[in-house]
């Protein structure tokens, strides 16, 4: 009888532990891989992300597809022209960036989205 509580207890523990964690939030668990959105600085978040990752094409006298993204300004009219965001969402009727390559990861979607809803501060 012992052996048998013995065995339903350990069961049921394992049982508990094992479900316990899997409605649990990443973001809440482990609060250093969260995306922060709050406030966005342009050359601090911004501009890091852009430059890694399109100013390689499009700069210099020849930027790919006309557009250059090597500076706050230029940035700017992308944005304003909705071609930006546009393309890093990978949304229909634009092209999707960066070209060949993987989509941008969502926290960093997120970022320039909140950087753009934030009124894209020059800061």
């Amino acid at each position: 009888m012992k052996k048998h509580f013995l065995l339903f207890f350990i069961t049921s523990i394992t049982l508990i532990i094992s479900e316990g964690c899997s409605y649990d939030k990443e973001s809440i668990l482990y609060p250093e891989n969260a995306c922060d959105t709050l406030s966005q600085s342009f050359s601090n978040d911004i501009f890091p992300i852009i430059n890694n990752q399109c100013v390689s094409c499009h700069s210099g006298t020849t930027p790919s597809g006309g557009f250059l993204l090597n500076s706050h300004s230029t940035i700017k009219v992308q944005v304003t022209n909705g071609k930006l965001i546009g393309s890093i969402k990978h949304i229909s009727g634009y092209s999707s960036m960066p070209k060949n390559s993987p989509k941008l990861s969502d926290c960093r979607i997120e970022k320039i989205q909140a950087w753009i809803n934030q009124g894209t501060l020059n800061n």
